[in-house]
């Protein structure tokens, strides 16, 4: 089998294992009107379909996102057209160069934390309500859009794309996840935003409080 045509089928995802194992030699793939949103979806297309030369992705919210075209270009050496439009060569470098780049880092990290994000809900989903902790989000995401401000996202992001390891991405997303300001490198002394700071605040009241009574 080389080509898959499932528009129209209200898809969310893929499965890169099964595409690899089921359909190996896979190199036309049409998902167009469907409802696959992250850029982490089509990272699993490309590793499950390594000889993949034509896929279709219009009329998905993901081809909205900033960077989809070259992302899916640089991750789809194969790929010869994307949403029927003809990868041309100067595409390809130019997707190239934004891998190589911050920017590139930094989108690559985004994706990473979508796809940790995607696990955790479909994990969440099937065992039950995830226990939400006070003052932290319940993903990194979440915690990063409600609880900093946008100064506070902007050194964020600038820390993520300046990172010089997996780990200390890594380290960064564990801060922002529990509410707390990433520190920067070499230094210990973490910062609390806003939200969090005042919710800590409001739990030790309400202990010197209790124990007053």
């Amino acid at each position: 089998l080389s080509s898959l045509l499932l528009g129209g089928n209200v898809v969310t995802g893929v499965d890169a294992k099964n595409l690899a194992t089921n359909v190996p030699n896979l190199t036309t793939l049409v998902l167009t009107d469907n409802q696959i949103a992250g850029l982490h979806e089509v990272a699993r297309i490309a590793d499950g379909c390594p000889k993949l030369e034509f896929l279709s992705l219009r009329g998905n919210p993901v081809v909205r996102r900033q960077y989809y075209r070259l992302y899916a270009i640089n991750k789809m050496p194969n790929l010869k057209v994307l949403d029927f439009v003809k990868v041309k060569e100067a595409e390809r470098e130019k997707a190239k160069r934004l891998a190589m780049s911050a920017a590139g880092a930094a989108l690559e990290s985004d994706v990473r934390l979508e796809a940790r994000n995607a696990a955790a809900a479909a994990s969440s989903s099937s065992s039950g309500a995830k226990t939400f902790v006070p003052g932290e989000g319940r993903s990194a995401e979440e915690s990063f859009t409600t609880q900093f401000s946008k100064e506070q996202k902007e050194q964020i992001r600038k820390m993520v794309a300046e990172a010089s390891s997996p780990e200390e991405i890594e380290r960064i997303e564990a801060s922002v996840k529990r509410g707390v300001f990433p520190t920067p490198a070499g230094t210990t002394t973490p910062t609390l935003t806003s939200e969090a700071a005042a919710k800590r605040s409001g739990d030790t009241d309400e202990g010197a409080a209790a124990k007053k009574s």
